[in-house]
């Protein structure tokens, strides 16, 4: 057997941080790092274009270096990820493992609420889980901080920003998947938890995200009036954004490990969501769901989930998919109010919340 030198594969897939640009070694494993950090324009094929211009750090995907060394070593990717992020790269980590790769995976745990590995702990094809601080790659992984490897496919012109992330994701890796859909294994103790916290036909209400340009403008409002027409609906947020008080109101916000709310949105008849984790989570469970979509484009993050219950939401305005693009909601610049794309009246998100959570009930009952 060939011994290989240290091979870095990286790629980044969002926006970016400038405080950290690695070139790292997992021992002697290929790393595929997917952590954001500074963004930098590469012209088409990432891979040809950094070996030219860094020839002291090689960078080849996974099949290249089994065709090169004959043999397959175990592969790290490493990603301060989201929870969508990683239901959307979960495909390509099924396609490395079915292609006989041991498949390591580092996710992030900013708090006992916030654990992400809940979302692969029960992976079957999984070597490997391990745990990262944000920003940071797992302990015991060397990190120097002196070749900037990363792209950010944001701001790449062509089709790279109209790439549904699922399949970027598999690009970016050299796999093929044959499922896309993403898989999520659940303890059955989250399942049984969530039974105790909600009673069946629950609808979930998450309208708050990582990022203000893609929230949902009138949440008291909105979990008034499902309240109101006498639903039990269950706030899901990570923090205390939502002080709507009412009987029919249960409110979990801030409480729920990531495990925890997987076993929550399960049960709910329906969620409400923009372009967020929660959104991700019911879709692959196929939870139905109402997605309010502005500054992000359906056909980039909802690819792969074809098969999942969903009515989507989105105001057919000329800026729409900003977010996506990098241009961070220049609203004004195209005559729209600000964030007039999330703007969505109270009563049409309620009645179709309602139409979601009456197609579970179809399908209850059917089966």
């Amino acid at each position: 057997m060939n011994q290989s030198p240290d091979y870095a594969v990286a790629v980044n897939i969002t926006k970016g941080r400038p405080e950290a640009w690695p070139r790292w070694r997992y021992d002697n494993h290929v790393a595929i790092e997917l952590r954001p950090f500074a963004p930098m324009r590469v012209p088409r094929h990432v891979g040809i274009t950094l070996i030219k211009r860094f020839r002291q750090v090689r960078y080849m995907l996974p099949d290249q270096f089994k065709a090169k060394f004959g043999y397959k070593p175990p592969i790290l990717i490493g990603r301060s990820m989201g929870i969508g992020d990683i239901l959307m790269l979960e495909p390509s980590l099924r396609a490395l493992a079915a292609e006989g790769w041991a498949v390591h995976f580092a996710c992030m745990r900013v708090s006992a609420q916030q654990d992400f590995t809940d979302l692969v702990r029960y992976h079957p094809d999984l070597e490997r889980v391990l745990t990262c601080a944000p920003n940071k790659m797992p302990e015991g992984v060397d990190i120097s901080a002196k070749v900037d490897l990363n792209m950010k496919v944001e701001i790449m012109k062509g089709a790279q920003w109209r790439t549904p992330r699922s399949l970027l994701f598999s690009q970016l890796l050299g796999v093929t998947i044959r499922d896309k859909h993403p898989l999520l294994n659940l303890n059955p103790a989250w399942e049984r938890k969530a039974e105790r916290l909600i009673p069946e036909g629950t609808i979930g209400v998450c309208v708050e995200t990582s990022s203000e340009h893609r929230n949902y403008m009138h949440t008291d409002a909105l979990v008034e009036e499902l309240a109101n027409r006498g639903h039990k609906v269950v706030l899901l947020h990570h923090a205390k954004v939502c002080k709507v008080e009412h009987e029919n109101v249960i409110d979990l916000q801030g409480v729920l490990t990531v495990g925890q709310l997987c076993g929550v949105i399960k049960r709910c008849a329906a969620v409400v969501s923009p372009d967020s984790g929660p959104m991700h989570i019911a879709m692959t469970l196929k939870t139905p769901v109402v997605a309010i979509e502005g500054p992000t484009p359906p056909g980039v993050y909802h690819w792969g989930y074809e098969d999942s219950p969903k009515r989507v939401l989105q105001k057919d305005l000329k800026c729409k998919g900003c977010w996506h693009r990098g241009i961070f909601a220049q609203c004004a610049e195209h005559g729209y109010r600000d964030h007039e794309c999330m703007d969505w009246p109270v009563n049409e998100v309620a009645d179709a919340a309602e139409e979601m959570a009456g197609v579970r009930e179809m399908a209850s009952a059917t089966a």
